[in-house]
C-alpha cells in the first residue's frame, strides 16, 4: 500500500502524469475484475475482497517498479543511490507529518460521528455511509484535480517563476470551484433518486438525503480550500499546512460533532462535517492571502527588473551604434 501510494507521487513530481494515471488505473481496474472473482466465484467473502485489493495493489506497484527500472526517470529507487539528508528527510517531515496527521484525526471523527449516530438508529449509519461515500467522490475528483496543479506549482517556485505560478493558482482555483457548483444540484435536487439506487428502505433514504443536501453546501468551498492546501505544500509553508489540515479536525470538525450534537442532536450531527469544510475554507483563505500577496510582490519585481534590464541594454545598443556612426 505505501508503495502504491509513494510510486506514482514520485513520477507525478518529475511530470509523468500519465504514467502515474495509469498505474492507478491498472490497480483500480483489477480490482473491479477480481472482487467478484473471489467474492462471488470462489465465495470467500471478505476474505475474497482484501486477497482482490492485495493482489490489484500488487501489479500496480510491480508496473510502476518496471517504469523505474525500465524506463528514463529522473529519480531512481536503486539502493546504491540513496543518500541519508537531515535536509531532505526535514522538508518531507515537515510537509507529510501534518498531512499524516490529519488522516488519522479523520479517522477518530469518523468513529466518534459513526459512535453519536448509532445513538439515533442504525438506519443513521446506514444514511450516513451512502452520503459521504457519495460526497468523497466529487472530493476525490476535486483532490486529483488539485494533485495535476501542485507540482506545477512546486515547479515555478522553485524556479522563482511567480507569474506563472499566479496565473496556474488562478486557473486551478476557479475551474475546481466551477467543478464544485456541478456536484451542487445533482445532490441537492436529486439527492432522493441517489440514495435510491442503494436502498429502498425510507428511513434511510430520507435521512440520507438529509446528508446530502448539508454536505452539497459545503462543496463550493473545496476548490478554494485544495488550491490553497497544493499551494501551502509546493512553498513549503508547513505551518499554514498544520494549521489548515489539524485545524480542520481538532479545531472544527471534532469539537462541532460534540457542541451541536448536543445542542440540535441528529440536526447538528448532520451539518457538524460541512460547518467545519466552510470554516476550514475561510481559515486557508485568511492564511492564503498573505502568500498570496508576497507571491504578486515578487513577481511585479521580477518584471520591474526585466523591464530595467530591457531599458539599459537598449540603451547601450543605441550608443554603440552612435559610435560606430561617429
Amino acid at each position: 500500500m505505501t508503495l502504491q501510494v509513494a510510486l506514482p507521487a514520485f513520477l507525478r513530481a518529475e511530470g509523468k502524469a500519465k504514467e502515474a494515471a495509469l498505474g492507478s488505473g491498472i490497480g483500480i481496474a483489477l480490482n473491479i475484475i477480481l472482487d467478484p472473482v473471489f467474492i462471488l466465484g470462489l465465495h470467500q467473502g471478505v476474505a475474497g475482497a482484501a486477497w482482490a485489493t492485495i493482489i490489484s495493489n500488487a501489479v500496480a506497484v510491480v508496473y510502476y517498479l518496471i517504469l523505474y527500472f525500465k524506463s528514463n526517470t529522473v529519480l531512481s529507487i536503486q539502493p546504491r543511490y540513496f543518500r541519508p539528508s537531515k535536509r531532505i528527510l526535514s522538508e518531507v517531515l515537515k510537509i507529510g507529518l501534518p498531512s499524516a496527521a490529519s488522516t488519522i484525526l479523520m479517522s477518530c471523527a469518523s468513529i466518534l460521528m459513526q459512535g453519536l449516530a448509532s445513538r439515533y438508529g442504525d438506519y443513521v449509519i446506514s444514511a450516513y455511509g451512502v452520503a459521504t461515500k457519495m460526497i468523497s467522490i466529487a472530493f476525490m475528483l476535486i483532490l486529483g484535480y488539485a494533485s495535476g496543479y501542485s507540482p506545477f506549482a512546486g515547479y515555478n517556485y522553485g524556479s522563482r517563476n511567480y507569474k506563472r505560478m499566479l496565473s496556474a493558482f488562478k486557473f486551478a482555483a476557479v475551474s475546481s470551484t466551477c467543478a464544485c457548483f456541478l456536484f451542487l444540484a445533482p445532490f441537492i435536487f436529486w439527492g432522493r433518486a441517489f440514495m435510491g439506487a442503494f436502498t429502498s428502505d425510507a428511513k434511510i433514504i430520507e435521512t440520507g438525503v438529509q446528508f446530502l443536501r448539508a454536505y452539497a453546501w459545503c462543496l463550493p468551498f473545496l476548490g478554494m480550500q485544495v488550491s490553497l492546501m497544493c499551494t501551502f505544500q509546493a512553498t513549503g509553508s508547513a505551518v499554514k499546512s498544520l494549521v489548515v489540515n489539524l485545524g480542520r479536525q481538532c479545531i472544527f470538525h471534532i469539537p462541532l460533532i460534540i457542541i451541536l450534537n448536543r445542542i440540535w442532536h441528529l440536526t447538528g450531527l448532520t451539518y457538524a462535517g460541512p460547518v467545519a469544510d466552510i470554516l476550514t475554507a475561510l481559515t486557508a483563505v485568511l492564511l492564503g492571502i498573505p502568500l498570496l500577496r508576497r507571491l504578486v510582490d515578487k513577481s511585479k519585481e521580477q518584471v520591474e527588473s526585466k523591464e530595467q534590464r530591457e531599458s539599459k541594454e537598449q540603451v547601450e545598443r543605441k550608443e554603440k551604434k552612435e559610435v560606430v556612426t561617429e
